[in-house]
């Protein structure tokens, strides 16, 4: 489920951006930056001496026309790379699921191609010892196999699951957009 968490993660760290960005700033500067451990600080205060990839944004009062405009034009561009972010989520779980169904379809495969090869054990096995022997073997290498098959499966269905998941969220987020598109 970490994929599921990061999906999670990810859209509440956007519309959380979109809450944040949505506000005016009160005035002065406001700093971005990264410690060394590539955590993200926002702050109005200066910055440590150990801070990397520092970022001053400075604000400048507008008329109220102006402001408009400039919220018009950031909005969109949020928006768009908000909108674009969703999308290469979708893309990146829907990569992940072909890949596990990939997977499952190759294991599916080899489990049947272990029963044909116990199908085929079992119709040589004789009274001699070792030939059960062999046959009790196969049968462990068929059971390995058919488990690895299920799990298989069930990681695809799993990663179905998040594919689906990513969708919604996308399409919830696109609702949003448009929404606040439209109040704009």
């Amino acid at each position: 489920m970490p994929v599921l968490a990061d999906i999670k993660y990810t859209i509440w760290l956007i519309i959380g951006i979109i809450f944040f960005f949505n506000q005016e700033p009160l005035a002065g500067q406001i700093y971005t930056w990264t410690d060394k451990n590539g955590t993200l600080h926002l702050t109005d205060t200066l910055l440590p001496k150990s801070a990397e990839k520092v970022d001053v944004m400075r604000y400048t009062p507008r008329s109220g026309k102006d402001l408009g405009a400039v919220q018009q034009i950031q909005n969109y561009e949020k928006y768009n790379r908000l909108l674009k972010e969703a999308e290469d989520l979708v893309d990146r779980t829907t990569k992940q699921a072909a890949e596990a169904r990939n997977k499952a379809n190759i294991a599916e495969e080899s489990a049947q191609e272990e029963q044909a090869k116990t199908i085929e054990q079992e119709a040589k096995v004789t009274r001699r010892r070792k030939q059960k022997l062999e046959l009790i073997r196969q049968k462990a290498r068929e059971v390995k196999a058919i488990e690895k098959s299920a799990e298989a499966q069930q990681q695809a269905l799993n990663a179905e699951k998040l594919k689906q998941q990513a969708e919604e969220q996308l399409k919830t987020l696109r609702q949003v957009i448009d929404q606040q598109r439209k109040s704009n």
